[in-house]
């Protein structure tokens, strides 16, 4: 009767933890949304429908922007069954979350908490999906590496931020930890399809969240060329299949000359929003920001950046990711630069956009997931998923430098989530030497 107690005490610390998270993260996220937001508006427990939508800075704009604009998307999806922009334009960009928040809303009504209890349950099911990822890359240390992984998840106050917010971030990171743990185990044509189905789902839930299949993609093919396994082809025709349709479907309704603010990202956007001549100024110590955009910044633009930015705007009749590309080309010197910046930031713990609240949050969680994280990393490098979490490290990491360092990490999700699995290997195994030794 012991011997059973004792197996099956890792499995419900695992199980409470994640609840805890679930909880926790839930109580966070409100009190973050609606009591230290710095913006003039912000929601509030008590408001529903369209006061709702109008607590939303930039609803009902020329630029509905992130959480407005997936707003407006989620009540086109609610009244019509396909989610469109302000223009009228389908939002191709971000569907999956869309559809969620359309019904969250229809079971919840339009108010805040109808988004942050689900999301709270990502988070939880979050924790549990990089638990047992971490159990199984760690074999040796299963019961350690689950619940530390399980833990660093829970005390992960950045993740908790997002459970109050309109963003998919919490959608996008349980569909990543399902993946990773579908890839800790023999590759079968069951788990490549889980690997796939959850990637391909993440990416219709979230523009920058391709990157992360692309790279399963690239695992896919590297698994097929070693082992010559039909679930590995197969895996790799669904993901490859489904990231050429993302980008006809994004690129084809980014056509025509009344573009929305969406869509003209679609179109370089992205691209000329961090590589263009405000960022000229910026030296190799510089923290990465955006430019203009941050309300702790000491960078002040001048006459001088407002007329190159205007002008190479002017070269390309308009088009950002033409002018991007001509800043690009005619300043290789300052785009190394910006990538150096930007590679800097990525590999660190802060940007200089964030409070300093964040930044001794983000700090702190840095400092428990990413030196053992790395450390994981070499060490599992004969486990199954291994590939995976290693391809989803490298591909997030030099998107990011190469082109855009989200302000405030969301971005870099990816690979602060797939470091937690691996941290909680070293750590485990850390655990377990020190116990010997006592």
């Amino acid at each position: 009767m012991e011997k059973q107690i004792s197996v099956r005490a890792p499995w419900l610390a695992l199980a409470l933890i994640a609840v805890a998270t679930g909880i926790l993260h839930l109580a966070l996220g409100l009190y973050y949304a609606t009591r230290v937001l710095t913006v003039e508006q912000k929601p509030s427990l008590s408001v529903t429908g369209e006061a709702y939508l109008r607590s939303f800075a930039g609803w009902d704009t020329e630029q509905e922007v992130d959480s407005p604009g997936y707003n407006r998307a989620a009540v086109a999806a609610m009244e019509t069954g396909i989610p469109r922009s302000k223009t009228g334009s389908v939002f191709f960009r971000a569907a999956g979350y869309a559809y969620f928040l359309a019904a969250c809303y229809s079971v919840g009504g339009l108010r805040l908490i109808s988004v942050a209890v689900p999301q709270a349950v990502f988070n939880g099911l979050t924790c549990l999906l990089i638990g047992l990822a971490a159990g199984r890359i760690a074999s040796r240390h299963k019961n350690a590496a689950m619940i530390i992984g399980a833990l660093l998840v829970l005390v992960n106050l950045r993740l908790a931020m997002y459970v109050g917010y309109v963003y998919p971030t919490c959608l996008v990171m349980t569909l990543l930890a399902l993946a990773l743990w579908a890839a800790t185990g023999p590759l079968t044509s069951g788990r490549a399809l889980g690997v796939a189905g959850a990637l391909i789902f993440g990416t219709f839930s979230q523009g920058a969240f391709f990157v992360v299949t692309f790279a399963a993609g690239c695992w896919f093919a590297l698994e097929w060329w070693r082992r010559r396994q039909g679930a590995a082809a197969l895996g790799f025709a669904v993901v490859a299949l489904a990231i050429a349709a993302k980008f006809i479907l994004t690129w084809s309704a980014a056509r025509g000359g009344d573009l929305d603010y969406w869509q003209r990202m679609d179109r370089g956007g992205t691209l000329w929003l961090t590589n263009n001549p405000y960022y000229e100024s910026m030296t190799w110590q510089s923290a990465w920001e955006c430019r203009p955009g941050n309300p702790w910044t000491s960078w002040q633009k001048t006459d001088a950046e407002e007329s190159r930015y205007a002008d190479y705007l002017s070269q390309a009749d308009g088009d950002y990711g033409k002018a991007a590309t001509l800043w690009i080309r005619e300043n290789p010197a300052q785009y190394v630069k910006l990538c150096f910046i930007r590679l800097r930031t990525e590999l660190g713990p802060t940007t200089g956009q964030m409070s300093p609240r964040n930044r001794k949050i983000s700090t702190a969680l840095w400092l428990l997931v990413f030196p053992a994280g790395f450390a994981g990393l070499w060490l599992a490098r004969r486990e199954f998923g291994w590939g995976l979490g290693a391809l989803i490290v490298l591909g997030v990491i030099a998107f990011d430098t190469l082109f855009i360092v989200e302000w405030y990490f969301r971005y870099r999700f990816p690979v602060d989530m797939t470091l937690t699995m691996f941290a909680a290997v070293a750590l485990a195994r850390l655990v377990r030497r020190r116990q010997e030794a006592a």
